[in-house]
């Protein structure tokens, strides 16, 4: 039913935005992968590669990532686990992956950018684990964005005129930022993050779309 309408009606934008703070102790998802990472970014790339075909048909689209500053903390993807690693390095892969898709769907009419939202006041610090968390949900209550406040970039990269050509890059408050580290720019790292995302998702040479 849902696939047959969304056959009928295309895809204009695919915002994703969903994700968890790391947890305070590594688990696995019932695939064997990392929690906060399966969350905030396998879900995502897997989603998209499922979603792309019809994107590609409904062009003029374009698919927004919500990722975080928060990769400015790594200087290096690697197997140690804590907390807030955990989520940055999930924020990194966001970046990578909105930047290694752009690529590969160059002069398709399908627009791709990451951006960050800013330090914004949600339930994301509720629900997430440890004390940086819960710190960072304190701050944010008096320091930090509403979630209206939040969303302008997201609403900027997904309806308006302005970005409808503007592809891979990474936006925070409205405009393309200066922010991204040499990490999150590294195309040789973004392609190796697609290749073993493609891999531990376990997506189909029938399901690859770009």
């Amino acid at each position: 039913m849902v696939e047959a309408l969304l056959l009928a009606v295309g895809i204009d934008v695919l915002v994703l935005n969903a994700g968890i703070g790391g947890k305070n102790v590594r688990t696995l998802t019932s695939e064997g992968l990392e929690t906060t990472m399966a969350t905030n970014h396998f879900g995502h790339f897997l989603l998209t590669n499922l979603l792309l075909g019809l994107l590609k048909e409904s062009a003029p689209s374009r698919i927004v990532v919500t990722a975080s500053m928060a990769h400015t903390l790594l200087t290096s993807l690697n197997l140690k686990y804590w907390s807030l690693q955990a989520y940055a390095q999930s924020k990194l892969c966001n970046i990578l992956f909105a930047r290694y898709l752009a690529h590969l769907l160059k002069d398709t009419g399908v627009i791709v950018n990451s951006l960050c939202p800013g330090f914004v006041a949600t339930e994301i610090f509720e629900k997430g684990e440890g004390f940086a968390v819960k710190l960072y949900g304190f701050l944010a209550l008096y320091v930090g964005k509403t979630c209206e406040q939040g969303a302008q970039t997201i609403i900027q990269l997904a309806v308006a005129e302005e970005t409808q050509n503007i592809t891979g890059e990474f936006f925070e408050n409205c405009q393309v930022s200066d922010g991204a580290t040499n990490l999150a720019i590294d195309d040789g790292l973004a392609k190796k993050v697609w290749e073993a995302s493609e891999l531990l998702v376990g997506l189909d040479p029938t399901e690859q779309h770009y």
